[in-house]
């Protein structure tokens, strides 16, 4: 039996030029089973289709979306991001990754 939990998962994703697994990837972070999270996307001045993939996407969750105005590079974009996060846990993922539905649900415990 899965212990009940009200812990916030901010999911931190950087973006540059992801279009090729973006869709995938976003996809993967909206079937979670584990509904208290929260998405913050950085979209770090790509200059593929990235930002339409964003913005077109829908999320079942709290969704922040932050357009940085150039390219700050990966580690700085991911101090911006976990800055605007407001989780009790803080999730690093890659714009190439792809999340399994129940994969949320067991950092929480």
């Amino acid at each position: 039996m899965l212990k009940e939990t009200n812990l916030k998962i901010s999911i931190v994703l950087p973006v540059y030029n992801g279009q090729r697994y973006l869709t995938s990837c976003l996809e993967s972070i909206s079937k979670q089973d584990y509904h208290n999270l929260e998405l913050i996307i950085c979209n770090d001045c790509s200059v593929d289709d990235s930002e339409n993939i964003i913005l077109n996407y829908t999320f079942p969750f709290n969704f922040i979306y932050l357009k940085n105005e150039r390219n700050l590079g990966l580690f700085p974009t991911l101090n911006r991001l976990i800055k605007h996060s407001s989780g009790d846990i803080i999730h690093l993922f890659s714009q190439d990754d792809i999340m399994l539905p129940y994969a949320m649900t067991e950092v929480a415990k």
